[in-house]
Order: C-alpha cells, then sequence, then structure tokens
C-alpha cells in the first residue's frame, strides 16, 4: 500500500484520491494517517467491512465524488514516464467518454497495447485475450447503468463489469501506460473459481454468437487444465517407477 500512495502524492489537486481500508485493519490505517500529513484534500479515507475487494470497490464508487472512476489495488503505481497521467486527464476532459481503456507496465506478463480486439478476445475468452481493471476508468454514470461490481463474483466481478460495459458502449482508447500493474495474488490463487465465474458471466452477459464462443473457449480451456494435470500426473508416476 505504501509504494501506492507514494506514487501519487504528486496528482493534481482536481483529482481525487479515495482509499478503502476496513475499520479493523489498523496497520493500513496507520499508513494512511501517516502518508495523509503530507498531501491535501484530494486524499480521502473510507473504510469498508473487510468482506471481499468487489465490495470494497463499490463503497469507492459511493463514496467519489468526480466523474471518472479507475480501481487500483494495493502495490500498484502510478507511472509518470510520458506525461502519461496529464495525457490521460485531458482526454477524458476533451472527448468525455463513457469508459477509456489505457495501458499498463506488467512485469508479471506480455504488455499489451489496449484494443477493441484485445477487448473481444478477453470477453469472449480467446487468444489469451487480457484487458486489466487498473486500465479502465469509467464514468460515474455508466457504472451505475450496469449495477456496479456483483459482489456474488468473488473472483470476477471485474470482468462481469468489462464485459457488461462492451454490451453497453465501445470504449475510447488512449495508449499511454498510465500505471504499473503488480502481480495479482488473489485471482491466481482462485483461478479455478475464475474459470467458473466466467462462464457463468459468459451465459449471463453476452447473447447469440458471441455467448455460444466464450462458453465452448471457457470449457476448452478447463478441459485443457485438465488433461494438462493428468498427463503431468502420469509422467511424474513414470519418473517415480524408472527410478
Amino acid at each position: 500500500m505504501k509504494k501506492t500512495l507514494q506514487s501519487v502524492v504528486g496528482i493534481p489537486p482536481d483529482v481525487e484520491h479515495i482509499s478503502v481500508i476496513p475499520s479493523t485493519d489498523q496497520e493500513s490505517l496507520n499508513t494512511w494517517n501517516e502518508f495523509r500529513t503530507s498531501v491535501g484534500t484530494n486524499f480521502r479515507l473510507t473504510n469498508d467491512l473487510g468482506v471481499g475487494v468487489y465490495e470494497a470497490m463499490n463503497v469507492g464508487i459511493a463514496s467519489a465524488s468526480k466523474e471518472y472512476i479507475c480501481f487500483w489495488n494495493a502495490g500498484d503505481e502510478l507511472q509518470e514516464l510520458n506525461d502519461s497521467l496529464q495525457q490521460t486527464l485531458r482526454f477524458l476532459t476533451d472527448e468525455k467518454p463513457g469508459w477509456l481503456l489505457v495501458n499498463g507496465i506488467f512485469k508479471w506478463r506480455e504488455n499489451y497495447a489496449p484494443s477493441e480486439r484485445e477487448l473481444r478476445n478477453f470477453i469472449l475468452h480467446r487468444n489469451r485475450g487480457f484487458v486489466s481493471h487498473q486500465t479502465t476508468i469509467v464514468s460515474k454514470q455508466f457504472f451505475h447503468k450496469i449495477g456496479c461490481f456483483n459482489s456474488k463474483f468473488r473472483v470476477a466481478a471485474d470482468t462481469a463489469v468489462i464485459t457488461q460495459l462492451a454490451q453497453l458502449a465501445s470504449p475510447s482508447i488512449l495508449n499511454v501506460q498510465l500505471v504499473r500493474v503488480e502481480k495479482p495474488n488473489f485471482a491466481a490463487v482462485n483461478n479455478r473459481r475464475s474459470r467458473l465465474e466466467s462462464l457463468l458471466i459468459a451465459i449471463m452477459f453476452l447473447r447469440g454468437g458471441s455467448r455460444i464462443e466464450a462458453v465452448i473457449n471457457i470449457i476448452r480451456g478447463e478441459l485443457q487444465v485438465f488433461i494438462r494435470k493428468i498427463l503431468g500426473s502420469k509422467f511424474k508416476r513414470y519418473l517415480y517407477n524408472w527410478k
């Protein structure tokens, strides 16, 4: 959390930064209170119940007073290179998109350029398509239209939001590297549940051929994971017997 706060200390006064921290997380609260003494009134703290990341995001939406919202996790950092924040703010002010995809820096995976094609690959679960919620900026109006984050999806509620946004309107695209995204831990640990939730999301929010393709791609991916596990297990037994 500390490096995230340190990275945004120089943001303009008209940009609001809200930290959502459970009232029981004393260590994080102490870190935030130490940080608060050196920044302006555009840095605010709000508390959640500590029952899940997407519940915390919904608290953030309810607390936000500005027009556009982007969610970063503790550990993500603002990328100052190439004046990326100022370019993003100018674009939002001038173009007023319903939602916007920007770029990020990912040391733990191959970088990608945001595009409608990459978005479609992501929601249809094809070709390792990828969109990060840290690089997705959404107007409060659009959040309210789709009903914010569905906390019934414990791992993939951000996928549900991006899928719904794609049905609502095409995003604007700005290829600037705004944020350094830390490697996800929760989603990686809960990978199997993520795939199940993605299947439910495809069924609930996609229609026609898109729904069919997404479901087929998810099931195919699950079968490939299963086959790799079976083959890996047999290979390990073979090595054990050979020894």
